[in-house]
């Protein structure tokens, strides 16, 4: 009987045998990473997942980052295993702690490729808001329309119900309404006025909200905070600014502020609010939009101040949609109808999310004042920088926008999420392609084919 065919059947037989217990090729991502929108901080870890089991970890160095497109090495590993295999899912989902992101994807092995990871909703206590409102620039009574490069604005004053004055070259409309207390529409030349509407080509608009309010606690008592906008034209009917007030930021946010803080000398030591603003249809002018500049003012007890040691300790501080975070010259402007202390801080880069804080002294920011009490002075002595105090610079390139134009040291490019939907797989040159077995069987096979023949 001849034993060879038994003999290469059974030697066969181990090595697909062994070759099912070889692993899979990992496949690795790269790309953007941002929580309600706003580019994760560095030290944030990102968990993938095959059929919900721990497969692969990445942690941020950089703002709204994660990987990179020309290091191998550097990038998000998914290894899965065989019990994977076997499934006929094998779906990678991406985790922060207990947030999902909304992109998920199929295990595909030896495969490297660009992910876009968004997440939504920070959580963590203190983050529910406790007002929220909205400001659309649908308001009655207006009209706009492009005629060139130039947009003209008619207002019929029959569908309007704010207060209609015009002075020089500008048209001045108060309580307009749908969230908004005043619009200032500038105009090229007088504008024309009648008895039903009044016209002009708008040259710059400078837009207020109707403040948002809401009781936080007994030493911060009411939270009042508004906007002032510098926009280049009037946004279309469809855009809008919608804002919540939250007592705290949310734990990315917090670690920002406190960097911000103690690279300048300084440490925290409370945060009265925060003013969260989400924008639909009008963008920042460094992001190509209208939004030229804002001014934030907040209001919050005297007691609350009295407690941080005086107004020169008491700042805004800003967290752009990139994930950095600024501290902004702050000054106190007055009181409001409660009583409460304004402050206001000028926004050279627009609108994103702000934080009403106080700060110490020391970097150590749980160090009391030094005299206490309110300070004489009405304007803060700490002078702050115009440009962000962190200047991470992703290496991703996830965004084609510009930086912001009224930062020019900054060389952080916008993050913005870019796709919801799953993006076809792309190999590099240089990674193997996924193979469900080991490539020297092939080779093992046929050189004892050859033996046996040869025999």
């Amino acid at each position: 009987m001849n034993s060879r065919p038994l003999i290469f059947l059974l030697v066969f037989s181990i090595l697909i045998g062994s070759a099912s217990a070889i692993p899979p090729l990992p496949a690795e991502f790269y790309g953007s990473v941002t929580i309600d929108g706003i580019g994760a901080p560095p030290g944030t870890v990102i968990v993938a997942k095959v059929n919900y089991n721990d497969r692969g970890t990445f942690t941020l160095t950089e703002y709204g980052v994660y990987g990179s497109t020309g290091i191998a090495g550097n990038r998000l590993v998914v290894q899965a295993k065989e019990d994977d295999m076997s499934s006929s899912t094998q779906t990678i989902t991406f985790w922060i702690d207990d947030l999902k992101a909304t992109e998920e994807i199929r295990f595909e092995s030896g495969t490297s490729q660009q992910l876009d990871l968004t997440f939504t909703g920070s959580g963590g206590s203190g983050q529910t808001p406790v007002a929220s409102g909205e400001a659309s620039f649908g308001a009655g009574g207006i009209v706009i329309t492009d005629i060139g490069e130039n947009q003209q604005v008619t207002i019929n004053l029959q569908n309007t119900n704010a207060n209609v004055t015009t002075e020089g070259n500008a048209i001045t409309m108060q309580n307009v309404g749908n969230g908004w207390n005043e619009f200032i529409i500038r105009t090229d030349g007088t504008p024309t006025t009648g008895t039903q509407s009044v016209a002009g080509i708008v040259s710059g608009v400078t837009a207020t909200t109707t403040p948002l309010k809401a009781a936080i606690d007994g030493t911060v008592g009411t939270a009042d905070a508004g906007i002032e906008m510098e926009l280049g034209r009037l946004p279309s009917s469809d855009a809008k600014i919608s804002t919540t007030i939250t007592p705290e930021p949310d734990t990315n946010a917090r670690s920002g502020f406190l960097l911000t803080a103690q690279q300048s000398g300084r440490g925290i030591l409370d945060v009265a609010y925060v003013l969260n603003i989400q924008k639909t249809n009008v963008a920042n002018a460094g992001d190509g939009g209208l939004i030229q500049s804002a001014k934030i003012r907040m209001a919050v007890s005297p007691a609350w101040v009295a407690a941080m040691g005086g107004m020169d300790r008491v700042v805004i501080m800003r967290r752009s949609d990139d994930g950095s975070t600024t501290s902004l010259a702050t000054t106190m402007i007055g009181t409001n109808s409660d009583g409460n202390l304004i402050f206001e801080a000028l926004s050279p880069s627009g609108l994103s999310s702000f934080a009403l804080m106080g700060l110490s002294v020391s970097g150590s920011g749980s160090g009391g004042s030094s005299g206490g009490g309110k300070s004489s002075t009405t304007s803060s002595s700490f002078v702050y920088e115009t440009q962000p105090v962190v200047t991470l610079a992703p290496t991703v390139p996830v965004s084609t926008q510009e930086p912001v134009a009224m930062q020019p040291t900054q060389t952080q490019v916008p993050i913005e999420p870019q796709q919801t939907t799953l993006p076809e797989t792309t190999k590099e040159p240089g990674l193997p392609p996924g193979m469900p077995v080991s490539p020297l069987i092939p080779v093992l096979a046929l050189g004892l084919l050859f033996i046996m023949r040869r025999r």
